[in-house]
């Protein structure tokens, strides 16, 4: 197996570890993906148009897929919401945007750094 063929397997295994995606979900981007890239082959292109795929369909953020793609699949679920996207850190927390798994509302949470059990704090987006 070559390391497309890899980084297209780990993608996809870390996807539906992660709880991001159902199934269904999955398999409707890799056949989408299989439509983008039949004239190539290439396990890249292939791999490159299921990724876009997911995202331009509003399945995965960005900076959600680019984690997937590095074999990190824990960690998107924070009590009752998704973390869709890194957006600071300092010494004392991280700051990610997210939003309510119930409803879909979109807030900042911040995770205290180094804390156990795990400490947090949402603040609603106003938009």
């Amino acid at each position: 197996m070559d390391e497309s063929e890899t980084r297209l397997e780990r993608f996809l295994d870390s996807a539906i570890k992660s709880g991001l995606l159902s199934g269904g979900v999955l398999a409707t981007a890799l056949v989408a993906g299989a439509r983008e890239s039949s004239s190539d082959c290439n396990c890249d292109t292939f791999f490159a148009a299921v990724k876009n795929r997911l995202i331009d369909d509003c399945q995965m953020t960005t900076w959600q897929a680019d984690k997937l793609e590095c074999g990190k699949w824990r960690g998107f679920f924070v009590d009752d919401y998704v973390l869709l996207e890194h957006v600071v850190s300092d010494n004392d927390s991280m700051t990610y945007s997210a939003k309510h798994i119930g409803d879909g509302r979109p807030y900042h949470l911040s995770v205290t750094a180094g804390a156990y059990p795990l400490q947090f704090e949402v603040e609603p987006v106003t938009t």
